[in-house]
């Protein structure tokens, strides 16, 4: 972000100079958090994790690009279907963040 007379400019380049520690490795298991479960274990659910989360993100990707390519007499409604389904899943991605806190 550049600031030019007291207004802030967005800029669509990366930052290059930003740095950040990793928090952790793709596809390895991190032993600071409580759960009880046995490595192997761990380690399963993990790569389960992983391949759900890749399936989901190719199942959204797909459907944004059913999204741009409707056309036709029903086009406009089912284009307001698709953006209800968008903020159902804003929705859901702002719900899944919400820190738990346990008692």
């Amino acid at each position: 972000m550049e600031n030019t007379n007291n207004q802030t400019l967005l800029s669509a380049q990366p930052r290059f100079d930003q740095n950040a520690p990793k928090i952790q490795a793709y596809s390895t298991v991190n032993h600071l958090s409580p759960l009880e479960l046995e490595e192997p274990m761990r380690q399963e659910m993990t790569e389960c994790l992983n391949q759900l989360l890749a399936d989901t993100i190719t199942l959204r990707e797909l459907y944004k690009k059913s999204h741009w390519q409707i056309a036709g007499p029903t086009f406009y409604e089912i284009h307001l279907l698709f953006d209800k389904h968008n903020e159902l899943q804003i929705l859901s991605e702002h719900l899944v963040n919400v820190p738990i806190v346990e008692a």
